[in-house]
């Protein structure tokens, strides 16, 4: 199956009232990631290491494709720049 990547737009900044949504959520420390890639489908879980050396997976996202791709680009889009407490953007 062929896929039409998405071509993204220009990252604009992301509206006050998702950021405060976004940031209601609470967060973990990840220094782990695996993925699973299917047809149409992309799994990432989160983990952190544990020393000695084992790895504890806590928390894991499933979403299509489409949007996984998206996702990667404006990740290396927004790490490219300057960090800046500007920089939330959302999709």
């Amino acid at each position: 199956m062929t896929e039409q990547m998405p071509i993204p737009a220009p990252l604009q900044p992301a509206p006050e009232e998702e950021t405060r949504a976004a940031h209601a959520v609470p967060s973990t420390l990840v220094n782990r990631f695996h993925l699973t890639a299917g047809d149409a489908i992309l799994r990432l879980s989160f983990g952190e290491q544990i020393p000695p050396g084992g790895v504890h997976y806590h928390q894991a996202v499933t979403m299509p494709r489409a949007e996984a791709i998206l996702m990667a680009q404006m990740i290396l889009e927004l790490t490219s720049r300057n960090p800046s407490p500007a920089d939330q953007i959302t999709h």
